[in-house]
């Protein structure tokens, strides 16, 4: 059980949670719009919960009906398949046809007509949008350009301009050799910016172990072969 004291600062901590805070405030104004004029704290925070618990059911529904049917976003038809699902203990219309279309759902059109029946109250203050996706590079289509190789397909992000910079450069020179030496003696180099590199000062020594089994099934030999390997010159001794 959690301690009288945990509650206590959670009531009191004077930044709530944002997700609940927007919450609390669109239960407030449902209040308002069915015509009560005030509402006891308790009281508003259990609403609000209520109704939060109740999107994130609806989120956490639709996802996984997405999910079975192997897409990683919900789409329109998930959502209903998920307010049917949350439906269920009380019934709909429809419910004993699993063949329905599902934009013909009961409780779709139910919830259109409470839509086109009420009037709109919109969020009294402009909610923040937290971006959640990194910046995706414009795909080869949306370029339009022509992918440099053929099993590369179009709708998959541009290759970085610097590569595409010393591709060029490589396919200038003559048959491409001089870009691949140049990609071996790099390797293991580390990138600090655009155009500067470094190398470790300290590089430790390399050490392999081979192990297998020699004669007999009860019999086995370990066998360590030891390499020190040291790149200082371009020698390896």
């Amino acid at each position: 059980m959690e301690s009288p004291a945990k509650h206590e600062v959670e009531e009191n901590d004077p930044r709530p949670p944002f997700a609940a805070t927007v919450s609390r405030v669109a239960v407030a104004q449902i209040c308002l719009t069915v015509g009560y004029a005030a509402a006891e704290p308790a009281a508003l925070r259990s609403l609000a919960d209520i109704g939060a618990r109740f999107v994130q059911a609806l989120a956490r529904s639709g996802a996984s009906v997405a999910a079975a049917h192997g897409r990683t976003d919900a789409n329109l038809l998930d959502l209903v398949r998920a307010m049917e699902e949350l439906s269920l203990p009380r019934g709909f219309d429809g419910a004993f046809d699993p063949t329905r279309p599902l934009l013909g759902s009961s409780i779709l059109r139910e919830l259109m007509a409470f839509v086109r029946s009420v009037e709109e109250i919109p969020f009294p203050r402009p909610i923040r949008r937290e971006s959640v996706r990194a910046s995706v590079s414009p795909s080869f289509a949306q370029m339009g350009r022509e992918t440099p190789f053929g099993h590369v397909p179009r709708w998959l992000p541009c290759f970085p301009e610097a590569w595409e910079r010393s591709r060029r450069e490589g396919k200038g020179r003559g048959d491409g050799r001089e870009g691949e030496a140049k990609r071996e003696m790099t390797k293991g180099v580390r990138l600090l910016g655009e155009g500067e590199r470094v190398l470790p000062a300290d590089r430790e020594r390399v050490w392999f172990r081979l192990e297998y089994c020699g004669g007999s099934c009860g019999e086995r030999k370990t066998k360590r072969i030891s390499e020190e390997v040291e790149e200082r010159g371009g020698k390896r001794r």
